[in-house]
């Protein structure tokens, strides 16, 4: 049986956030210690009472720096925050420096409203007179067409990083310094001429 543990980080009246960070660090720090497995936080925003994780990467990051073997999660990653590279960059910086311990999860539950106007989509009747396409598209479609393409996106970029490192890390890749060749073009030349 494996053990873990979530936290969004409640921030009450009395609290600094300075102080919120550094116990969740240290409650990071005494579950590696005490043996648990994961670590989830999720991501919240614009509720300090509720939850001081605006970016759970940041804390997780720094939770790696002072444990082991604890894996660190996100319960919620909110990718339709962030442009997908960032996202990505992030995500694989964060693997690296924790040594794969990193389990990442994403949410897109805030694309509902999204998904929802894209399936009941309806025609305004009058068309775009640049792509001769119908306004109700850029209302009702384009905004979910555009959420799905930066999600796979980010999902291509992750996957190439990690499939770089993997290669690298099997010999696969080499870094190797450039090797000059040295002519001789004076030999070649007098031979040429004789």
């Amino acid at each position: 049986m494996r053990f873990g543990f979530f936290d969004q980080l409640p921030c009450a009246s009395g609290d600094s956030e300075h102080r919120r960070y550094r116990d969740i660090i240290a409650q990071i720090e005494l579950g590696d210690a005490l043996g648990f497995d994961t670590v989830w936080l999720g991501e919240l925003h614009f509720s300090r009472g509720f939850s001081l994780l605006a970016d759970p990467l940041m804390v997780l990051a720094a939770a790696a720096q002072r444990t082991t073997r604890i894996r660190l999660g996100t319960a919620v990653y909110l990718l339709a925050l962030r442009p997908p590279a960032i996202a990505a960059k992030a995500t694989a910086t964060l693997d690296a420096l924790s040594g794969g311990r990193l389990i990442f999860g994403v949410g897109v539950s805030s694309q509902w409203k999204q998904w929802v106007l894209f399936i009941n989509h309806v025609e305004f009747g009058i068309k775009d007179p640049q792509f001769n396409k119908d306004i109700g598209f850029y209302v009702f479609q384009l905004p979910f067409l555009r959420f799905i393409a930066n999600w796979l996106f980010a999902g291509l970029v992750i996957v190439l990083l990690v499939t770089a490192v993997a290669h690298y890390l099997n010999g696969g890749i080499r870094l190797q310094a450039p090797v000059h060749f040295l002519y001789h073009h004076e030999t070649f030349f007098t031979t040429c001429v004789n």
